[in-house]
Parts: C-alpha cells; structure tokens; sequence
C-alpha cells in the first residue's frame, strides 16, 4: 500500500465541491491578510509616533536581531525605527510593541534609542 497523504482531502473536495470552495476562500483571505500585515503595521507604528511628537521616517521588523532578540514572547514585537522629533532631528532605535493579554489587550511600546544608553520611558 502506498503513501498517499493527500488522496483523502482530494477525494473528499472532489466530493463536495462546497468544502473545496471554502477551503479556497479561506486560503484567499490568509494570503491577503498577510500581503496587507505591512500596511496594518506602519499605521500601528506612525499612530505611536504622532503620538510621541514623532514623525515615522522608516521601520523594520526585528525578527532574529535586536536588543532583545531570542527573548520576547509570541505577543511581543520588535522593530527597528528610524523616526523625526519636530526639531528635525532623526533618532533611531529599537521599539518594542508588547500586547497583553495574550495578544487581546492594546499594545503598549517601550523604547531603546541608540543616541542614549538607558531605554527611554516613552
């Protein structure tokens, strides 16, 4: 007998058309979830920095790097920024986007410049 890992999910879409149908929407909205995650990310980040009296000039998300690379957790995101105050001076730095709850509460954001050597309570 030969391994056949799909030919049980093929046999039931071609079965019930219905199912194959939604399985294809669904895949449809995971993919432009994900090419729209970008977008969702610098209005998350810009409304931060206004917030701040910042101006978001540039951001990269931190996945292996960082000041605290291999230590957050699930909920917890990591980006390098590079943001304008309204004197026109650029900082850079790394901002941390930590959601509570599980990923359900609001986000609060802690900061580490690299002009300066503590973090920054913003």
């Amino acid at each position: 007998m030969s391994f056949d890992p799909l030919g049980k999910v093929w046999a039931s879409a071609q079965a019930s058309p219905m199912k194959a149908l939604m399985f294809a929407a669904m895949i449809i909205v995971l993919i432009l979830l994900r090419i729209d995650a970008p977008r969702t990310i610098r209005k998350r980040l810009e409304k931060w920095a206004t917030s701040r009296g910042f101006r978001l000039v540039d951001f990269r998300g931190a996945r292996w790097d960082g000041p605290r690379a291999l230590r957050r957790y699930r909920w917890q995101h990591d980006y390098y920024i590079t943001v304008e105050d309204l004197s026109g001076r650029i900082r850079r730095g790394w901002l941390l986007e930590d959601f509570a709850y599980m990923g359900f509460g609001g986000a609060s954001y802690r900061t580490q410049w690299e002009d300066t050597a503590a973090p920054d309570p913003l």
